[in-house]
């Protein structure tokens, strides 16, 4: 999603950033809260004060462009005209242009004599259409050896937006090919951290050219009915249609793209089996989903640890206790265990720190049916010499509730630390079985 701030305070360009930032970068237990934000970000719910969203690059409705009546008239009049034949610019030109950055207006304007002559012999210049785009032509100098030398200037084009411009050309349905320079950028592109929107076009071109959403261009001036819709295609596969007054004047110009296909709009999901809601249809929210959707499911429906399974058998009373001292694979699994029973029971954060050092205290148990882990529970240790142990928390997966786990590993708990205590809130089924076993209390 291309997002645009216009006429805005640096304190608002500021807010918006570390908004964007915080909606992209939320920690794995807060994904809900980010989808949602990224979510209403995409649908414009944030836009009201500063914010100017690029809907044909977002959502791939209609790029609308406008220009004067008389550029859009020579436009529509150089597509009617025969296609030229094929003319490659020179890969000389275009390094050039990729090597030094930027492109001479008198040089770009050479191009088009080659690129497709209808565009010069109708009377169109390369600033007709960066003027549609807001594309900046800029003084350009040669750089001097001193700062006290004079150099000359001339006016010149942004290597990006030259790409931009011969990008546009081509959904036009001019016979441009605007691979070459390109592809020529994209590997610089690839590693900045940063594109300005034309960057962006460059990018993605090679797998967007000939997929884009159409691209409307209509005359900036006052509105008036519509008469009669001209349609032509072009030798390049482009449908266009040219809509004009009674008096003949063009009112706007359409041009489809021949591979495009709709996509659907984003939409704010919940998956049912790990419970993220993402915003399903966004590259990045939905990469975001596959990853947690695989370790959620790890833990719900758990498959084989070969790692605990050989520390189980070299060790079956001493492998599923963890403690400071056990090696950090251990203290994984009960994170993503106490990570579970968080999310399920809706607590703020989990009850066992990923790293030892953090909380060293408390003493954890790794239930298992042999070589899969299906769950955990922790105990701490007594505040003073009156308290006792307590329960933490604990908690299986929803495949090894009921198979009397808890009840095995009972007798290893009272052994160990006594009459201990559970820890609140505890859960109807805990209740049960504790009325079940009796002798305990909570707190």
């Amino acid at each position: 999603m291309a997002i645009a701030v216009d006429d805005v305070s640096g304190d608002e360009v500021d807010e918006l950033a570390l908004l964007l930032q915080a909606a992209r970068d939320l920690p794995q237990e807060g994904a809900d809260d980010g989808a949602r934000c990224r979510y209403n970000l995409w649908h414009g719910c944030l836009t009201d004060q500063f914010l100017a969203v690029d809907w044909h690059t977002a959502r791939g409705d209609v790029m609308h462009l406008t220009t004067s009546g008389e550029i859009l008239s020579k436009i529509w009049k150089a597509l009617n005209q025969p296609a030229p034949r094929r003319q490659r610019v020179g890969d000389k030109f275009w390094a050039l242009v990729a090597r030094e950055g930027w492109t001479l207006r008198v040089n770009f304007e050479d191009q088009f004599l080659v690129i497709d002559p209808r565009l010069y012999h109708c009377g169109l210049r390369p600033s007709d259409f960066t003027a549609m785009l807001d594309l900046p032509w800029r003084l350009v100098f040669h750089r001097p050896n001193s700062r006290f030398d004079e150099p000359m200037g001339f006016e010149g084009l942004a290597a990006e937006d030259a790409a931009s411009t011969l990008i546009l050309l081509e959904r036009l349905g001019f016979s441009v090919n605007p691979s070459g320079l390109c592809s020529l950028l994209r590997p610089t592109l690839q590693t900045s951290p940063y594109a300005t929107e034309s960057g962006l076009s460059a990018l993605f071109h090679h797998k967007s050219s000939g997929h884009t959403a159409p691209l409307t261009i209509s005359v900036n001036e006052q509105a008036s009915v519509v008469h009669t819709i001209t349609r032509i295609k072009t030798d390049t596969g482009y449908r266009a249609e040219f809509a004009t007054t009674s008096t003949g004047a063009g009112l706007y110009l359409t041009v489809h793209a021949p591979r495009y296909r709709r996509r659907p709009d984003p939409q704010l999901t919940t998956c049912p089996e790990c419970g993220a809601t993402y915003v399903h249809g966004l590259p990045s929210d939905d990469a975001v989903h596959r990853r947690m959707h695989r370790d959620v499911l790890a833990v719900l429906q758990p498959p084989a640890h070969r790692i605990f399974a050989r520390a189980l058998q070299a060790d079956p009373i001493g492998a599923p206790w963890v403690d400071s001292r056990s090696p950090q694979w251990k203290h994984n699994l009960m994170y993503t265990r106490a990570v579970a029973f968080k999310r399920e029971m809706k607590f703020d954060f989990p009850q066992w720190a990923q790293r030892p050092a953090d909380d060293p205290r408390p003493i954890g148990f790794l239930f298992n049916d042999g070589d899969r882990v299906i769950g955990a529970c922790s105990f701490r240790p007594p505040e003073s010499t009156h308290d006792r142990w307590k329960m933490d928390w604990i908690w299986l997966c929803p495949s090894g509730r009921r198979k009397g786990f808890l009840g095995r590993a009972w007798p290893l708990f009272k052994a160990r630390f006594g009459d201990f205590a559970l820890e609140q809130p505890v859960s109807p089924a805990m209740q049960a079985f504790v009325a079940k076993v009796g002798g305990l209390e909570s707190r």
